[in-house]
């Protein structure tokens, strides 16, 4: 084993320099973590997956993406105009945010080293779970679909059925992407960046956290399905990702699951060594950057009444990037208890195999 004075040092690029958003966590972090915790508790999974979760911190990522949503935030006018229509008298933006963390944390560790065939079957448990959140789950099924419901059912509690759906429809093609990086991972299968984006972009998740995020906003449809804002929606995901992924690929190298991490994925495209890719990365985050700033300004108008719901989105879009950049040096999840050292110094010592 060699030193750490000689051991090889991975220098991690500072990719949001200047970024107009900074990190704000919402004041009832704690308060919300505990509820949410305690119903993480309550489905008794293994202590094994217990441990992982903590060591994440999903609420604190939660609270970081929801800074400015607080407990009993009511619906805006707009939101009723558009058809989001409250079931409940308060909505709980953070706590179900919190829950889906938590849910998305706990899928991961059913299928990180799960086979495709694994992953399937625990793909249509969470996905019965949710289109019947009525029924109840059998007995011997894995803890996931009794969560999925769970939490499901707590979400229609305090939105609409319309947000619902959504969310449905995001978690499907979230877990689409999980059996295929599965498949991948069985055979061994790279592929190229483009193609690697391709599914990272639904895998990483955010889609869902997203779906949440903007529920009480209000938008048309046709404000979602227009080209400037999908493209800048995609920007911010791709920041999301490229940092999770170049923040994460020391732990996942260590352990062989490098194979879908896009720092691996460029490597062996472009026949780079890692310190490389991470500089082939670091330009290409650039890129999406500039693409992201560059598009804010072209966003059409939506009418006076959407201007303001226009401006929120934009803003939970920056202050996402940041709010995830933040989480993974703040938990424990990549880098223990350096995480704080090392996002000032940008500097990891790389792990043995």
């Amino acid at each position: 084993m060699l030193s750490p004075t000689t051991r090889n040092i991975l220098t991690l690029p500072y990719t949001l320099t200047n970024w107009p958003w900074k990190r704000a966590i919402n004041p009832l972090y704690e308060e919300v973590k505990k509820e949410s915790s305690a119903w993480v508790k309550s489905l008794k999974v293994s202590s094994h997956t217990q441990k992982a979760i903590d060591v994440c911190d999903p609420n604190l990522l939660a609270a970081l993406v929801y800074s400015s949503h607080s407990k009993g935030t009511p619906p805006t006018p707009s939101s009723l105009r558009f058809g989001l229509i409250i079931f409940c008298k308060m909505l709980d933006i953070l706590r179900v945010g919190c829950d889906l963390m938590n849910l998305i944390i706990l899928c991961d560790e059913y299928t990180d080293f799960a086979t495709e065939e694994d992953v399937q079957r625990i793909a249509a448990v969470i996905m019965d779970a949710m289109r019947n959140p009525g029924v109840p789950r059998p007995p011997s099924e894995s803890i996931v679909g009794e969560a999925a419901k769970q939490f499901y059912v707590r979400l229609l509690k305090c939105t609409s059925e319309t947000v619902g759906q959504r969310l449905v429809e995001s978690y499907e093609q979230y877990l689409a992407s999980v059996i295929t990086e599965a498949k991948n991972h069985t055979k061994r299968h790279t592929g190229s960046v483009n193609d690697y984006l391709i599914t990272r972009r639904n895998n990483v998740a955010v889609k869902p956290i997203y779906v949440i995020l903007h529920s009480q906003l209000g938008l048309p449809n046709e404000f979602f399905n227009d080209p400037v804002v999908q493209r800048l929606t995609q920007a911010s995901i791709d920041m999301i990702l490229i940092c999770n992924d170049i923040y994460s690929y020391n732990v996942e190298q260590s352990c062989g699951t490098d194979g879908n991490n896009l720092v691996t994925v460029v490597m062996n495209q472009e026949n780079l060594a890692v310190k490389e890719a991470m500089k082939w990365i670091s330009n290409y985050f650039a890129e999406r950057k500039q693409d992201f700033l560059s598009d804010i300004p072209r966003v059409p108008s939506f009418g006076d009444s959407h201007s303001d719901s226009v401006r929120r989105y934009i803003d939970s879009l920056g202050i996402s990037v940041i709010a995830n950049d933040c989480w993974c040096f703040e938990t424990q999840r990549y880098f223990g208890v350096s995480g704080l050292e090392i996002q000032r110094t940008r500097k990891v010592a790389l792990l043995d195999r």
